[in-house]
């Protein structure tokens, strides 16, 4: 979609980018009114807002003005260092053909955020020439008895990471093991859709080492998605977003 501004000229709001910025977007709650107010802006024709944000996040439109990242470096290189190792011991493809149909399955399964999950998981493809046999792969059990129980945190409503994974990681633990929050609520990370209940038993723990009874207790977000009592979330959030576009 074609837009001007005044500081820097024409601009393409991209399709990649419509679709990055969703996706980037459902990871925190309190970026969502501010994803509204863009999607609704372009539905209307006002691609202004999009164009800003993306010269913004994307590049810089002065081609004399080097890039001074404000904060620390992208560690891009570490998520590949935690995901392509789980398969160290798996048969290997053989050629692109394989690649080819995990990026088209991703994408049927998801427009939003199929792309981005297949690069998270291609760099894998050439991991194993320079790692063969990589450090600190557990292929054993989960029961038993650890020295210091766990307290696992899993949302209720956020698809990467589904409760049922939460609750299946506890059950494999076992209760003498592991203690499992059920936080009704939204986003990457029950801090960016706070709960004083989920907060104050984590703080428990932390601090004197007391976990509740009960293998599974519920807590719920202070507030709903959209609410004004969201700002103190998006204040927090703001700094999370700012971490994450040093990659681009």
């Amino acid at each position: 979609m074609p837009a001007y501004l005044e500081d820097s000229g024409p601009g393409l709001v991209t399709y990649r980018f419509l679709v990055d910025t969703i996706f980037e977007s459902m990871y925190v709650p309190p970026w969502w009114p501010r994803l509204a107010g863009l999607l609704a802006d372009l539905e209307s024709g006002n691609t202004t807002g999009a164009l800003e944000r993306m010269n913004k996040e994307w590049w810089s439109t002065d081609p004399g003005v080097a890039f001074k990242a404000m904060l620390p470096p992208a560690n891009d290189e570490l998520v590949s260092m935690v995901i392509c190792p789980e398969g160290y011991d798996q048969p290997q493809p053989e050629n692109l053909e394989f690649w080819k149909a995990i990026w088209q399955n991703a994408t049927h399964a998801s427009w939003i955020s199929g792309d981005m999950r297949f690069y998270y998981v291609f760099p894998c493809r050439q991991f194993y020439k320079y790692w063969p046999t990589p450090a600190e792969v557990y292929r054993g059990g989960l029961s038993k008895t650890l020295k210091n129980p766990l307290l696992l945190i899993s949302e209720t409503h956020y698809p990467a990471t589904p409760l049922r994974h939460g609750r299946r990681l506890r059950e494999a633990f076992g209760s003498d093991n592991a203690r499992l929050i059920v936080h009704h609520g939204y986003g990457h990370g029950s801090h960016l859709d706070p709960s004083d209940c989920t907060d104050a038993i984590g703080r428990k723990y932390i601090l004197e080492g007391i976990l509740p009874d009960a293998d599974e207790t519920h807590c719920s977000a202070n507030a709903k998605p959209f609410s004004p009592s969201y700002q103190s979330a998006l204040d927090e959030a703001e700094l999370t977003w700012n971490l994450r576009m040093t990659r681009h």
